[in-house]
């Protein structure tokens, strides 16, 4: 628990921690995809555009992943 100088845990502080815990959950569902198409399908399905930075460091992160899990 974050707490500001007074004790306090702000509303904000706790949105902002929530909203990182949705994110991890969703990258730790997306390394555990196994193909490369179910990713690609997720990451469209995110709105992330093809080919952008983000896509390619998704699928970099992803076959990273798997070459090392085994």
């Amino acid at each position: 628990m974050t707490t500001d100088s007074r004790g306090v845990d702000p509303p904000a502080k706790q949105a902002a921690r929530e909203e990182l815990r949705r994110k991890r959950k969703i990258i730790q569902q997306i390394l555990h995809l196994e193909t490369a198409e179910l990713v690609m399908a997720e990451l469209r399905w995110l709105e992330i555009t093809e080919n952008s930075p983000a896509w390619n460091a998704a699928l970099a992160a992803w076959r990273e992943f798997h070459a090392n899990a085994f």
